[in-house]
């Protein structure tokens, strides 16, 4: 027990670490919110979205499923100090080339790819964007390395820091020039450039710009047959807005509103990913243990971590109403049931991450996955053609969610055939039917009768596994009173 409840110490902080790492970046654009609803028209703030979908699209292809593999092979070479320091240089070189790449044959591409994109110009709005791709890969890179090296401190304040550049730079921009969108864009590449050489910096011999071959051949061998369950989890997020976006329906505007309710969604989405950032090493370690012990601690800890992520997606979700309320002005009404099913599309994603650890543990696994993402995202592509000219952003919401409902469903059948994981399904599926049930309580149910529901999927947890909640609570007792 002593040695499990260390385990799900560790765990716990070091997720924690890494969503108030997230958190520093979604809660100051979530502040800061109203301010840019207030500055830019829906349509300025639905390119907004649209442009910063294009990058994320175009650093997934910069890394080449680098972000995966640098977890995964940098935990291999933990006992090898001086190699993941030549994985991270490799990467990192590796990145920037391939980012300036992609940045310019997006710029090549733009007159024929523009209109899908809402018909957003390439000067300035474009090349403000397309510089970003190559300072966010680097970035990920050598922010990798801190992660796999169990830094999860000084993960958290370079992520603050690069937020916190962000905003220094982009808000006084927009408030006192008239670059409008243009001003968010270019703050947003400059602060991820200025942070990855202050990042390159901090590494123990700082970043040597090189190319380890046979470094670089092993990590694309992983990483490459990720790709296109990678591609599969870049339509998951982006195809919705782009649809939208070139909807004659539609436009930009509706684009606006979905952003809206993705970026307040965005919290659910972070406590994610942190979860993700622990869960992947904490995982694979397990996995190459392969003892009784290891195993029992993903048991448990698999089971309270999709139980907190359900508890948080189910608050934001019955509270959606006064949040957007809250933060945007008149217009945004749509945006508050946005939030509440990105929500739970959110959670069903985390499942289907969760799960995924067990296939992404073996390179066997690792190239097979796309089986479960791409069916998935097929379905996504087909339910947003369908829904969107007749619902609008409510449709797209609902198409991503039930995406992601089947995404999480192929990846567990994977998972189940790749390896013999404990993992307490049934106990998992309740606790997912509670907060999907939540979803569907009316916006006009009474404030407080919405904040009693909140208290459910806790409850349901605690009843699940009140055993192992008792255990962790007094051994976290009993080392306070030491």
């Amino acid at each position: 027990m002593a040695e499990q409840g260390r385990a799900g110490v560790r765990l716990v902080k070091q997720t924690t670490l890494y969503t108030l790492g997230i958190a520093a970046t979604r809660f100051a654009n979530l502040i800061l919110l109203p301010l840019y609803l207030r500055t830019l028209s829906k349509e300025d703030y639905g390119a907004l979205g649209v442009l910063e979908q294009l990058v994320q699209m175009l650093v997934i292809l910069t890394m080449a499923g680098g972000m995966e593999t640098l977890v995964k092979i940098g935990t291999d070479l933990r006992d090898e100090p001086e190699q993941q320091l030549r994985l991270v240089s490799t990467m990192t070189t590796w990145m920037v080339v391939s980012g300036l790449f992609f940045a310019a044959l997006g710029a090549l591409v733009w007159p024929w790819t523009g209109n899908l994109l809402g018909g957003i110009p390439l000067w300035p709005l474009g090349l403000c964007s397309l510089t970003t791709v190559a300072g966010s890969a680097a970035f990920q890179s050598l922010s990798a390395y801190l992660q796999f090296q169990g830094q999860a401190r000084t993960h958290t304040i370079y992520q603050a820091m690069r937020t916190g550049l962000n905003i220094a730079i982009g808000v006084p921009l927009l408030l006192f020039t008239d670059l409008g969108v243009t001003a968010l864009l270019l703050s947003a590449s400059l602060s991820y450039w200025l942070n990855t050489f202050l990042l390159a910096r901090k590494l123990p011999q700082g970043l040597r710009p090189m190319i380890d071959w046979a470094l670089l051949k092993r990590v694309l061998r992983y990483g490459i047959p990720l790709m296109p369950h990678l591609a599969a989890a870049y339509v998951f997020q982006a195809l919705d807005k782009f649809m939208l976006a070139g909807s004659e329906g539609q436009g930009l505007e509706a684009a606006g509103v979905y952003s809206v309710g993705s970026r307040i969604a965005s919290g659910a989405m972070m406590l994610g990913l942190g979860m993700q950032r622990a869960w992947r090493p904490f995982f694979f370690k397990a996995a190459s243990q392969n003892d009784e012990q290891s195993w029992e601690n993903v048991r448990h800890m698999s089971f309270w971590s999709m139980a907190g992520m359900a508890a948080f997606v189910s608050l934001l979700s019955l509270t959606a109403p006064e949040v957007v309320g809250l933060i945007t002005p008149g217009g945004y009404g749509t945006a508050a049931a946005v939030t509440s099913v990105l929500c739970l599309g959110t959670l069903y994603r985390t499942g289907a991450q969760t799960a995924g650890a067990a296939v992404l543990s073996s390179e066997r696994g690792s190239s097979r996955i796309w089986l479960a993402s791409i069916p998935a995202a097929v379905i996504n592509v087909v339910l947003n053609v369908w829904w969107i000219p007749r619902w609008g952003a409510l449709g797209a919401c609902w198409a991503t969610t039930v995406a992601m409902v089947c995404n999480m469903l192929f990846t567990v059948g994977m998972a189940r055939a790749v390896r013999d994981v404990p993992f307490r399904y049934a106990a998992i599926s309740l606790v997912l039917l509670a907060s999907t049930a939540l979803v569907f309580v009316p916006e006009h149910t009474p404030f407080v009768a919405r904040l009693w529901l909140c208290v459910l999927v806790p409850a349901l947890a605690l009843m699940i596994d009140w055993q192992f909640a008792e255990g962790e609570l007094l051994l976290l007792f009993r080392k306070r009173s030491m």
